[in-house]
Parts: structure tokens; C-alpha cells; sequence
């Protein structure tokens, strides 16, 4: 999954979206990029990522055992992979 995002776009544009097409809560994940806790307010930019290169975002569950999800993210674009499609979705 692609999201078009600018430098300066806060991650509250993309990160719900993520968790209604994986159909989690948004309250039930916990993002995090280098250590650090993804906020809706932060942006690309804020949390300090390489400009065209892939970013990786840890996301864990709160309610569950830990399980941790790479997303990638590239700065413009945006790309949230989850291991848990439903099929016949992308």
C-alpha cells in the first residue's frame, strides 16, 4: 500500500488509513521510527528521514504479544506493508 505524502505532512494522513485497511484500532498500534514513538503531528521531516530513501517504521501491538511490522516509508511516498492482508486486497 502507496500513500503520496510530503515532507511536511503530518503522519495523522496516513497512519488511521493503515489501521482501518488492516483492520486494527488505531489505539491498538504503536508506531515507531529509530527508537522513537510516531505521533499524528509528526512529519517526515521532524523525525529526521533520509529524503528518497527507505525509511522503516516499527509497528507493534498494544493489546497483544508484541509482534513487530516493517513499514516502509519513502519520503513522498509513503508504503505500509502489513503481513496480514485480507485476501483479495492489496
Amino acid at each position: 500500500m502507496t500513500f503520496d505524502m510530503g515532507q511536511k505532512a503530518p503522519f495523522r494522513q496516513v497512519l488511521p488509513l493503515f489501521c482501518t485497511k488492516v483492520h486494527q484500532e488505531p489505539g491498538s498500534l504503536r508506531f515507531c521510527f529509530d527508537g522513537k514513538q510516531v505521533e499524528l503531528t509528526d512529519t517526515p521531516l521532524s523525525l529526521g528521514m533520509d529524503q528518497k530513501e527507505t525509511n522503516v517504521i516499527d509497528v507493534t501491538s498494544i493489546d497483544q504479544v508484541p509482534t513487530i511490522v516493517q513499514v516502509p516509508v519513502v519520503l513522498y511516498k509513503v508504503e505500509l506493508a502489513y503481513s496480514d492482508w485480507p485476501k483479495g486486497e492489496s
